[in-house]
């Protein structure tokens, strides 16, 4: 797994845009739901934002030229 790994509060908010408790739920449910590979430390849940864009449909060059 490369590329930056997000908290799940982060990755809430790269997703939707905020971080509350709803948004945190939803992207726990999207994690756990389509089996997402992910990283854990204690209770701690970490997902690589390169996990989130191939889940999203999100090329690397998409990316780059920010299309």
């Amino acid at each position: 797994m490369d590329g930056k790994l997000l908290s799940v509060k982060d990755a809430a908010l790269y997703l939707f845009g905020e971080a509350n408790d709803s948004e945190y739920k939803r992207t726990l449910r999207i994690v756990k739901n389509n089996d997402l590979q992910t990283v854990r430390s204690g209770k701690k849940i970490y997902v690589a934002r390169d996990v989130l864009d191939k889940f999203l449909g999100i090329e690397k060059d998409e990316k780059a030229t920010g299309r």
